[in-house]
């Protein structure tokens, strides 16, 4: 019961993405792939689309190079969201959203919280796992974009804000504040997932920080 939707600009990253799915996910599920390489949307206005095509109750937002290593991840995911009653859930986020400029992960020890491997170029592989108070789920108030599920409702509520997010970053921090503010932020350490790039920290990146920065600034600081 999962709408799976992908901004996606390299065929064969689709490709593996689709198979590694049917194979990981264990419960009904559709894939929406916008093929941006051909559209040229921004990632608000390719999720906006998707989300209004899905046709199930829970959405998965998720970056194309990404693989899940959890068997029957979809029946864990709705899970969560049925025993917590939470509008988003992650696997990397930060506790707070501070008045100057920060990103979904911080550089302060016990306010990140992380469960995730990630792949590096040269193939070595890391994991990273942040949980300090031992707990089945945290709270956090920013999710990172490589996987928020949302259920379709929190979603129609806190649509992604493409009015003014005209490229690709500072979605994930702009929908999980929105959604913050109106019920739960989840990660969970139970859904593995790998991820193959570490982003890039751009002119460009760093521009659309301060932008939604700005844009939330009267209502910031907000914490867990």
């Amino acid at each position: 019961m999962i709408s799976i939707i992908v901004c996606s600009v390299r065929e064969v990253l689709r490709n593996a993405l689709r198979a590694n799915v049917a194979e990981t996910i264990g419960d009904p599920y559709e894939l929406i792939i916008i093929e941006n390489e051909k559209t040229h949307y921004s990632i608000s206005q390719a999720y906006n689309i998707g989300a209004s095509q899905a046709k199930y109750p829970y959405l998965c937002f998720v970056h194309e190079d990404i693989v899940f290593h959890t068997r029957n991840w979809g029946n864990v995911l709705i899970g969560h969201f049925k025993e917590t009653d939470a509008r988003l859930i992650g696997i990397l986020g930060t506790l707070i959203k501070t008045k100057a400029h920060s990103s979904v992960h911080i550089p302060f020890p016990g306010l990140n919280r992380h469960y995730q491997l990630q792949r590096y170029e040269n193939n070595e592989l890391d994991f990273f796992f942040d949980n300090p108070r031992h707990e089945k789920h945290s709270e956090v108030c920013m999710l990172d974009g490589l996987f928020i599920a949302s259920t379709k409702k929190a979603w129609e509520e806190t649509r992604f804000s493409d009015d003014y997010l005209k490229g690709f970053h500072g979605y994930d921090i702009d929908f999980s504040l929105k959604n913050f503010l109106k019920g739960k932020v989840l990660v969970v350490y139970d859904i593995l997932i790998e991820h193959s790039s570490l982003g890039t920290f751009s002119k460009s990146w760093i521009d659309t920080q301060l932008l939604v920065t700005k844009r939330w600034r009267k209502r910031l600081p907000l914490a867990v």
